[in-house]
């Protein structure tokens, strides 16, 4: 019983020794250099919304409409009221 106690023991000791090598072996070769492809800022927003779009189910057009409005509401124009405002100026004349 006490000798398969060893063996046991001993083998268990150099399967530990192989995990470590192999796992040092691992970190020591150096990482694929990563490839730098030079985008536009609109390729970089383009390819954000498309993955916010992935990640809450939305399409990358509603999220740039979601967008467009929201500038409006914050600094700016909001999309549409100026047609808006022709239109009902048109109907009532112009207010004075």
């Amino acid at each position: 019983m006490a000798e398969l106690r060893i063996r046991n023991s001993k083998k268990f000791v150099i399967d530990r020794r192989e995990e470590i090598e192999n796992m040092t072996n691992q970190s020591n070769q150096p990482a694929a250099p990563a490839t730098l492809v030079p985008q536009s800022e609109e390729e970089k927003k383009k390819k954000a919304l498309e993955s916010i779009g992935k990640v809450y189910g939305k399409s990358a057009e509603e999220e740039q409409k979601k967008e467009k409005y929201m500038k409006g509401l914050f600094g700016g124009e909001v999309p549409g009221m100026a047609e808006r405002r022709k239109k009902l100026t048109q109907e009532r004349g112009p207010q004075t």
